[in-house]
């Protein structure tokens, strides 16, 4: 019986750290049947994100993903695009920039945004682990390496989470 108990202990442990934990902070809904929602996740490597959607119905349009505590990833923004039942089937993904260096540049609806994802982060208790960011300082996107992979985005079967493609 004492076994049985460790093993199911064992069992719920590591399977506790096969999700990543994803809190929504903030939705709101805006005119033209679009949204856009900020949200926080900890994986259960203990890399945090904080993330911001957008949203055109039901269906996701972009993505801005922050890894904010390993320091692996650079601010990256994804474009979705979905199929039908609103399950994404491919990505292009960008590096944020703070110079001119961008060949995407940043639009009003992404600085409105960027507003909220700062105001979340500047109050995100961390103990001291997060890196510098500035997200209204970003001024337009790249392509180039060191993009963060889309986060709690539902993918079609066959799409690599891991690799951008065209949208």
């Amino acid at each position: 019986m004492r076994s049985l108990f460790l093993s199911g202990c064992l069992l719920l442990l590591f399977s506790s750290c096969m999700q990543d934990l994803h809190r929504t902070v903030t939705r709101e809904e805006l005119p033209g049947n679009t949204a856009v929602e900020v949200r926080t996740m900890v994986s259960c490597c203990g890399c945090r994100s904080l993330y911001g959607n957008r949203y055109a119905g039901n269906r996701i349009e972009a993505q801005y993903v922050a890894e904010i505590s390993c320091g692996l990833y650079s601010l990256t923004r994804h474009r979705f695009r979905t199929d039908a039942k609103g399950r994404v089937t491919g990505f292009q993904s960008w590096v944020a920039v703070t110079d001119s260096s961008f060949t995407v540049p940043v639009t009003e609806s992404e600085r409105q945004l960027f507003l909220r994802l700062d105001s979340v982060y500047r109050n995100w208790p961390l103990s001291g682990q997060k890196r510098p960011l500035d997200f209204a300082a970003v001024s337009g996107f790249r392509e180039g390496p060191g993009t963060h992979f889309p986060v709690g985005v539902q993918m079609a079967r066959g799409v690599n989470r891991y690799a951008s493609g065209q949208p």
